[in-house]
């Protein structure tokens, strides 16, 4: 949430009412996959080890990153945020989108669609196993700087996909053919956590049998610069402290996450990975206890209370919250207030389920900033690390902690430096809160989950066949390293074996490996090229294990459960694969291209679009309407005319609906007259659409 400077003084507190409803105990849901790109960290994993350093991501904004941006409008010379390395990238070839329209993408679409496919590699399911199903997307987006420059850029047909924030979502829906519901979540920085509550409650209604749930944020214009500046709701001096005495306003940051999400009884009989459980979430409004860009503690601290009772618990049930706490010192402290007051409903000496009896505040913001849209979520992922671990890490850019805390530390507490929280009886449980600047205020209430029913490691397998495939022979040696680089001796080798012969796609470029065990996978990854480089898979396979190994790597798709007739092992989080991103931005405007990259390989250079070339001298008529068709059509499609055939079907030639479209406006310009997309669609071919304008018929 974004705070103005409307409200100078607390209002009168009072404890919040015992809830009017019964607890309604929904089902838990399980987070299955959980991906996340952030400054500093392009994994959970990564996320966890920034946090627990304490180094914070923040630093000077460049100025191609924000064009528009004028200091003495925004009082403020320089811009500090947490910026990713790159939004001008992306691996369009690997999902089949071309250049246009990638150059036409808001980069908040493209890192959604990247880290969906890392959510479900996380949860060991391939993607194309979604295909077809129910699966509902929810995202939440707030604002598109990408839009902001379309008037600097030339408006095409593309444009249109760059305008509305729905594509957040339905492009995922599209992309990767899921049928259930698919919707954009616009609350301010409370946009992620509301389309996680959507996605929990379409779950529970059985809406959708998995769902998909995202946030993103990226900054690439001044715009949104300069008009919370003038409005102080940034800091000033470029550093973020939340909860700190010293606190002056937020920082904002880039990111994306994405989650996967399934019925926690569902994702058990799958045998799913399970990062983390959702025991409930709620969703409120401030109502006119708020100011219009500030939060109410009274009205927050109702939420909290309601959400967990209807989780089936008790505020004496939660260790940890990890808050919105941005480094406004006013919202900061009204949070911090709100789960105060939550806690003391259950009695004046209520404690927390943390150490030393207290409910630890956590916040992120001073690490990578405040992701907006994403806020919510990338706190989810920080709170679900901490529930796996047993640590709570210190809040980075806290110092000492802001006078108005003391009024709480027998019972609501920052956490100042790493504290482990021991194993109990009763699973470690969090709270995760968001509110965006109209009023809107979101909690969820996380459970540690429970460790997987079966371990596979006391079990001999033998040889192991450990399939690796990528879209390239580049990418796949990269993916070998990756995953050379995350396996540890603790590592379950039947679980990875499993996970990669079904938990992943199976793409071109393939590796076959053979292993017994987790030391000798880690040797063989080490060896440049592994087992395919020598003609194939290592002696020592059973009959049946060289036909499948055979038929794989022939580009075959085989039935791995066939290797497992005494039962199948759990898939588990293993290495992302390694996108192979270009650079793809609007014609006409600056690149942002950041800190320089050498491992970003540009395969897709950006062509300057030829102008149609008129008629050559003396040719008329029908000569002078087909050059002008091909012309025309060889300038919505990049290619040169001369190598385009008039009887290969548009389609074939890459003519989509939204280059149709703006094919039949150039025509209707160049010729004067009426050219619709549906005369287009009506001829198939250019040589009958020349046919058909023309003579004004229908060709034969």
């Amino acid at each position: 949430m974004t705070y103005g400077p409307d409200i100078t003084e607390f209002p009168a507190l009072r404890a919040p009412a015992a809830p009017e409803h019964r607890p309604r105990r929904g089902a838990p849901v399980a987070v299955v996959g959980a991906a996340c790109r952030v400054p500093g960290a392009n994994d959970p994993a990564e996320l966890w080890r920034l946090v627990r350093s304490g180094q914070s991501m923040i630093g000077k904004v460049p100025a191609e990153r924000i064009p528009g941006y004028d200091a003495a409008t925004a009082r403020t010379p320089e811009v500090h945020a947490g910026l990713l390395d790159r939004v001008d990238t992306f691996d369009a070839e690997f999902f089949g989108i071309s250049s246009r329209m990638a150059a036409a993408m808001d980069p908040q679409q493209r890192l959604l669609l990247e880290e969906t496919w890392h959510a479900c590699e996380a949860a060991g399911i391939a993607p194309s196993d979604l295909a077809g199903s129910r699966t509902g997307v929810f995202v939440g987006v707030n604002t598109s700087d990408y839009r902001e420059l379309l008037p600097a850029s030339k408006i095409d047909a593309f444009s249109a996909t760059t305008m509305p924030g729905t594509f957040a979502a339905n492009r995922l829906s599209q992309q990767f053919d899921l049928r259930g519901p698919s919707i954009t979540v616009d609350t301010a920085s409370a946009s992620g956590m509301n389309a996680l509550a959507l996605a929990v409650a379409a779950l529970r209604a059985s809406e959708c049998t998995a769902a998909l749930v995202g946030g993103v944020f990226v900054l690439c214009n001044g715009l949104g610069e300069m008009v919370f500046r003038r409005a102080r709701m940034l800091s000033p001096g470029g550093r973020a402290g939340p909860l700190d005495a010293t606190a002056d306003g937020y920082i904002r940051g880039e990111g994306v996450v994405c989650l996967l999400l399934k019925p926690l009884a569902t994702a058990l009989a799958d045998g799913d990975p399970v990062f983390t459980v959702i025991r409930e979430t709620g969703t409120a409004h401030d109502g006119g206890r708020g100011g219009l860009t500030s939060a109410d503690a009274t009205a927050l601290a109702d939420l909290i209370a309601r959400t967990v009772v209807d989780a089936g618990l008790e505020m004496t049930d939660i260790g940890y919250a990890e808050g919105h706490s941005g480094g406004n010192p006013l919202t900061d402290l009204a949070e911090a207030t709100a789960f105060a007051l939550a806690l003391e409903r259950s009695g004046a000496e209520a404690q927390g389920a943390g150490p030393d009896g207290a409910l630890w505040l956590g916040s992120l913001k001073g690490a990578v900033g405040h992701l907006e849209a994403a806020a919510g979520l990338v706190s989810l992922v920080k709170a679900a690390m901490v529930l796996h671990h047993g640590l709570l890490p210190p809040v980075t850019g806290l110092g000492t902690p802001a006078p108005g805390l003391r009024e709480f530390a027998a019972s609501v507490r920052p956490v100042e430096r790493e504290t482990t929280w021991a194993a109990a009886r009763t699973p470690h449980r969090a709270c995760v809160t968001a509110f965006g600047i109209g009023g809107s205020t979101v909690c969820a209430v996380l459970e540690q989950p429970s460790p997987p029913a079966h371990s596979m490691h006391t079990v001999s397998h033998g040889q192991l066949l450990i399939p690796l495939s990528a879209a390239t022979p580049a990418a796949l040696d990269r993916l070998r390293h990756r995953l050379h680089d995350l396996l540890t001796p603790v590592h379950d080798p039947a679980a990875v074996a499993w996970t990669l012969q079904t938990g992943r796609e199976q793409l071109p470029a393939r590796l076959l490996l053979t292993a017994t065990g987790i030391g000798e996978l880690i040797d063989v990854l080490a060896r440049p090229g592994g087992e395919a480089e020598h003609g194939g898979p290592s002696a020592g396979l059973t009959s049946h294990q060289q036909t499948l190994a055979a038929a794989w790597l022939a580009g075959q798709n085989v039935d791995w459960s066939q290797l497992w007739p005494h039962g199948t092992p759990h898939r588990i989080p293993l290495a992302p694969y390694p996108f192979e991103p270009a650079a793809h931005w609007l014609p006409g405007c600056q690149a942002p291209t950041g800190s320089p990259d050498q491992s970003i390989r540009r395969r897709h250079p950006e062509a300057t679009p030829a102008s149609p070339s008129p008629p050559a001298p003396g040719r008329t008529g029908g000569d002078a309407l087909r050059d002008t068709v091909l012309n025309m059509l060889g300038t919505v499609l990049r290619r040169e005319p001369e190598n385009l055939d008039p009887y290969v079907p548009l389609r074939d030639l890459g003519l989509d609906s939204l280059l149709a479209a703006e094919f039949s406006l150039m025509l209707a310009e160049q010729l004067d007259r009426d050219v619709r997309p549906e005369l287009i669609y009506r001829h198939g071919t250019a040589h009958k659409l020349i046919i058909a304008l023309e003579g004004g018929r229908e060709p034969a």
